[in-house]
């Protein structure tokens, strides 16, 4: 035959820790916040790296997209275009440069690589990170030239098929930095 056996422990100190863990897990704001800026900085470096979250590098920009980001900082001025006969049109010296470190995704305002943000929701039970720009979500997964209608000219917007560079998710690494923060929080 089996007895029931219970045991009675009274100790407020071990108490009021696992209350505090209690509490902690009804309302993780405080974890997803935390979660949510090791995210923002994961996410500013792949901007540094020019790589995904998997790490996989971003396909570089066209020429065209060189070229008219080269135009919109130095104009075709003499410092970055040639102006001889000759060579007109062609890239100088520093605008090869200047071309040789253009990074993609990364403009002449850098507002992408700069605005990108976390919303944790009332209760704590889910993260949101995300850019508000409108062409975020084209460079994230991508755009065919076209897809988003024509412009008053006729032009194709895109004028150019954009290949998905994402630069929003989870690597191995914020994974890893998650967990430790979950681990550092808990306890």
């Amino acid at each position: 035959m089996i007895h029931d056996a219970h045991i009675t422990y009274d100790d407020h100190e071990v108490l009021a820790v696992l209350n505090g863990i209690i509490l902690r897990i009804e309302n993780p704001t405080e974890l997803m916040s935390q979660v949510g800026e090791a995210l923002i900085d994961s996410t500013k470096r792949r901007f540094a790296t020019s790589s995904s979250p998997s790490g996989a590098r971003w396909a570089p920009d066209r020429a065209a997209t060189v070229t008219s980001y080269i135009e919109s900082v130095y104009g075709r001025s003499g410092k970055a275009f040639s102006a001889r006969k000759s060579h007109r049109g062609e890239l100088t010296r520093f605008g090869l440069g200047a071309a040789m470190m253009k990074k993609p995704l990364i403009g002449e305002t850098k507002r992408l690589s700069s605005e990108i943000f976390y919303q944790v929701n009332p209760h704590g039970s889910s993260l949101r990170i995300g850019s508000s720009l409108v062409y975020a979500a084209a460079q994230q997964f991508g755009m065919k030239k076209g897809y988003a209608g024509r412009t008053k000219r006729g032009s194709p917007i895109p004028w150019g098929t954009i290949p998905a560079r994402p630069f929003l998710g989870v690597s191995n690494r914020d994974r890893q930095t998650i967990m430790d923060l979950a681990r550092d929080w808990l306890l």
